[in-house]
């Protein structure tokens, strides 16, 4: 089905059947696509200013270069979907999946990603200035290049592989790895020394531990720089 450059503006396409459809360049500002399965449809370019996505089933779309400030895409199905140079500044994807997407240059300034599964993700270059990541599930995603600047990750788990999930508490400095929290020049102290919990040092599981605190030292230091 085509319905490319189609003016569907304020539309009420709730809970419709559009699985890959032709919907490149439509205007869909303001539409009602809650709950829609727009599984593999081609939305390169569109106009979704505000449209509401909610719990919306678009795995394997092409939205490449949509206009999507200020969209409702909570609790979609995004995975695998193209949104390499998409506009979502603003953008509700609190619970969303976005594993294995492109957002390579997108721009999410100041979008909601609470809760977000960011598996695999492809954020290069992407623009996350504001965003919220709280609690967001980024192993495995690709950030080189991407602006993280006022970024808030309280209790998510940041792109590296280890036995026990590093995570932040609150807005302070205060790490948590496993059960044990500390502030970070504690645990720099405490990776410095001898002591030891569960993990062996030396091993590589403990490796693996440090790097994920290093790197999570190295987020909160650019973002309180």
């Amino acid at each position: 089905m085509s319905i490319a450059g189609a003016d569907l503006q304020g539309a009420y396409l709730q809970g419709a059947y559009l699985q890959g459809a032709d919907l490149q360049g439509a205007y869909l500002r303001d539409a009602d696509l809650q709950g829609a399965y727009l599984r593999g449809a081609n939305l390169q370019g569109a106009n979704l200013q505000g449209a509401d996505l909610q719990g919306a089933n678009l795995r394997g779309a092409d939205l490449q270069g949509a206009y999507l400030r200020d969209a409702d895409l909570q609790g979609a199905n995004l995975r695998g979907v193209n949104l390499q140079g998409a506009n979502l500044q603003g953008a509700n994807l609190r619970g969303a999946n976005l594993r294995g997407a492109n957002l390579q240059g997108a721009d999410l300034q100041g979008a909601d990603l609470q809760g977000a599964y960011l598996r695999g993700a492809y954020l290069r270059d992407a623009d996350l200035r504001g965003a919220n990541l709280q609690g967001a599930y980024l192993q495995g995603a690709y950030l080189q290049g991407a602006n993280l600047r006022g970024v808030n990750l309280q209790g998510a788990q940041i792109p590296i592989f280890c036995k026990w999930a590093v995570t932040q508490i609150g807005t302070t400095d205060i790490i948590k790895i496993g059960c044990k929290q500390k502030s970070i020049a504690e645990w720099v102290l405490f990776f410095a020394g001898k002591e030891e919990y569960d993990t062996k040092r030396g091993s590589t599981e403990f490796k693996q531990i440090e790097a994920n605190f290093k790197a999570f030292e190295a987020y909160y230091n650019h973002l309180n720089s």
